[in-house]
């Protein structure tokens, strides 16, 4: 979340609470219903902060895009959270792209660092390896 966006959701209980509600809403089963949902639940919190509210529609889709993830996984995905053996794929669906990615190639194969506020992924050949948080 942007410096911004915490910001903003301090200082307005209403609309982190709409937020939460996004976030932890029922399972989609099509982008359709997602989309019909923001509309009507999401349209001031679209307003008030639309990259919160991107976010949050980006995760939903992920889910829906991939309905045979564990319901483990799924639940990691919607709290935000990261965990050893996630793919790429599912960190972004979580934490949405990190700010930057550092990246080593060698015979092993490829090792990359994702760099996120407060927290770096490391990920090898794709699959989470480890990380490091500032609490």
């Amino acid at each position: 979340m942007t410096e911004e966006g915490r910001s903003l959701l301090l200082a307005s209980p209403s609309l982190y609470a709409g937020l939460v509600v996004l976030r932890y809403l029922r399972p989609f089963a099509t982008e359709e219903e997602l989309n019909d949902s923001l509309l009507r639940n999401g349209s001031w919190l679209h307003r008030a902060c639309p990259a919160e509210v991107m976010n949050v529609r980006r995760l939903h889709l992920f889910l829906i895009q991939n309905p045979d993830l564990s319901p483990a996984v799924a639940a990691q995905i919607r709290a935000g959270e990261v965990s050893i053996g996630m793919t790429g794929n599912q960190v972004c669906a979580s934490r949405g792209e990190p700010k930057s990615r550092n990246r080593t190639v060698g015979v092993w194969g490829v090792h990359e660092q994702w760099v996120y506020e407060r927290l770096y992924v490391y990920i090898e050949n794709g699959v989470v390896t480890s990380y490091q948080d500032s609490r």
